[in-house]
């Protein structure tokens, strides 16, 4: 008899507002161990890695950290080989990837009357079955999971499992499944959410229509934002890097990618690794910066079963060779992954969501100066990554090729 696992996992939300003076209160704490920065330094290969892996010059957004939490919450139910590659792909110990979200999550998770930031997850449980103790305990432990028992065989689980995905989003992504499996183990959910705004806000009165021209050179009208301020500026060979700041203490910025002529988003992701990536973010100067970039939304369902495979994690979606064993006493597998997520960009700020799902059955100063002048206008195809600044992890990556 065979029974599936639903892992669905991480709802990624932003909107983005604080006080400047918490950002000081809080970076303390954020000092990372070792093996914690290796984490992070996992899940910033993991972004660029699934990015060239999905890209086809499309719009398209993705949570690296939902996908990186939820391998990490199910690498404490895994054992043997299967263990072995998800912390290969993690590039990080279990240990450490448990002692780093045991730390960021209860100081990710924060609000005030502007800004909200917060970490949840869930397991719901088929009634018929059980988890390890171990499995419960270190989920509760590391991930603060919140573990329920459900019976699969009626409506109102679904719907049970769908409040809390759009509780969790503030209803920005209100479902994820149309209903209960009785055949399934446990649907094990995380949902992250952020609300805040820009630092320095586009005026909307200066929003105009200009031509945005896509890579195949077709062209479309799009509201395009504007601003000429001083901001943070980098380049290289490939591209033009602008890096705009979210307010308050969130300590979170979007770095917008912008090929040179000559080059697209392809170039750039072909070269982009942790590596490439600190050494652009660490030549950053401020410039007085012409800025256009259009208003837009971006939604998707993307599957990851093959994307993982080609990453290196085959054996957790083999019914024979797949090891879950410290999760309960039956042989799970993986059969099928994937994350829906949204984003939506405005003169405001930035509002986005992502959830990711698992399915596993059993089976086999004050001084004046001169600055230098910058334009930047994104009216070409651009990536665009958004950034926790408190732990460099990358929250959010995505790529946007017009209308």
């Amino acid at each position: 008899m065979k029974k599936n696992l639903f892992l669905i996992l991480c709802f990624f939300m932003m909107n983005l507002s604080s006080a400047f003076a918490q950002q000081y209160g809080r970076a303390d704490r954020f000092i990372l161990s070792p093996g914690e920065q290796r984490v992070v330094y996992g899940i910033n290969q993991l972004s660029f890695s699934l990015m060239r892996e999905i890209h086809n010059k499309s719009n398209v957004i993705i949570s690296p950290f939902s996908i990186a939490c939820l391998l990490s919450l199910t690498n404490d139910g895994a054992s043997g080989g299967t263990r072995k590659e998800i912390s290969s792909r993690l590039e990080a110990s279990p240990e450490a990837t448990d002692s780093f979200y045991q730390h960021v999550i209860p100081l990710l998770s924060t609000s005030d009357d502007e800004y909200q930031f917060k970490i949840a997850n869930a397991l719901f449980v088929n009634k018929q079955f059980k988890l390890k103790k171990s499995f419960r305990k270190r989920t509760s432990q590391h991930y603060s999971a919140f573990v329920r028992s459900l019976d699969f065989s009626l409506a109102a689980s679904a719907r049970e499992i769908n409040e809390w995905c759009a509780r969790q989003t503030e209803g920005m992504i209100p479902s994820m499944i149309d209903e209960t499996s009785t055949d399934a183990f446990m649907y094990a959910l995380n949902a992250v959410y952020f609300e805040n705004k820009w630092s320095e806000k586009f005026r909307r009165e200066n929003t105009e229509e200009e031509t945005f021209t896509n890579e195949d050179g077709k062209e479309s009208l799009l509201p395009m934002m504007r601003m000429r301020k001083l901001l943070d500026y980098a380049e290289n060979e490939q591209c033009q890097m602008l890096r705009l700041h979210y307010s308050g203490g969130t300590g979170s910025t979007m770095c917008i990618l912008l090929p040179k002529k000559g080059h697209t988003t392809t170039d750039i992701l072909q070269e982009m690794n942790n590596d490439t990536w600190r050494k652009l973010m660490s030549s950053v100067e401020t410039y007085r910066v012409s800025v256009k970039m259009p208003r837009f939304e971006t939604e998707n369902e993307i599957p990851l079963n093959n994307v993982m495979k080609k990453l290196g994690l085959t054996s957790m979606f083999d019914p024979y060779m797949a090891n879950f064993r410290n999760m309960a006493s039956l042989p799970l597998y993986v059969s099928i992954m994937k994350q829906k997520a949204k984003i939506e960009v405005n003169e405001e700020g930035t509002k986005a969501a992502a959830i990711t799902q698992e399915i596993i059955r059993v089976g086999s100063t004050g001084i004046v100066r001169e600055y230098k002048e910058r334009n930047f206008h994104a009216d070409h195809p651009f990536i665009y990554i958004i950034r926790d600044n408190f732990t460099n992890a990358i929250l959010f990556i995505g790529e946007y090729h017009g209308a």
